[in-house]
């Protein structure tokens, strides 16, 4: 049994495909599919066909599909929220891996600075105030 699946906006192919063959993705059956799968769409005010079982929203949130009444006949809908929380968690990182590098391109003047103005204390201080650098360090985040 094949299963007819209409998309919504810009579903990326590389994870249609792992629905496998089981899956009809926009094909000849698509005015009465079996599922949808959507982003943003907006289904408020929309009927429903006759044979639709699940409706997948890629991303968190069902405040664009209306739950109550699919619910009511018999729809299942959910949503796939962790591809979004992976990416902001990607996204998230990339002010501390450049901090580093910023920091240490911002004190090198004051560095130069310190050092002419007080050469027999610089030596002391210059290790406190030295920063770590990412470069060949591993860095996982949690969550």
């Amino acid at each position: 049994m094949v299963f007819s699946v209409k998309t919504f906006n810009n579903i990326n192919q590389i994870g249609l495909k792992e629905l496998g063959n089981a899956f009809q993705i926009d094909g000849d059956k698509s005015d009465n599919p079996d599922a949808y799968i959507l982003r943003s769409q907006n289904l408020h005010g929309q009927e429903f066909p006759s044979k639709l079982k699940a409706i997948a929203r890629a991303g968190a949130g069902t405040n664009n599909i209306p739950v109550d009444q699919a619910t009511a006949q018999g729809i299942v809908v959910f949503n796939t929220p962790g591809a979004n929380a992976n990416a902001v968690k990607k996204l998230s990182w990339l002010p501390f891996s450049c901090l580093p590098v910023t920091i240490s391109q911002l004190t090198a003047g004051l560095m130069t600075f310190l050092e002419m103005m007080f050469p027999s204390k610089w030596k002391l201080v210059r290790n406190s105030l030295l920063g770590q650098r990412l470069q060949r360090r591993l860095w996982e985040s949690l969550g």
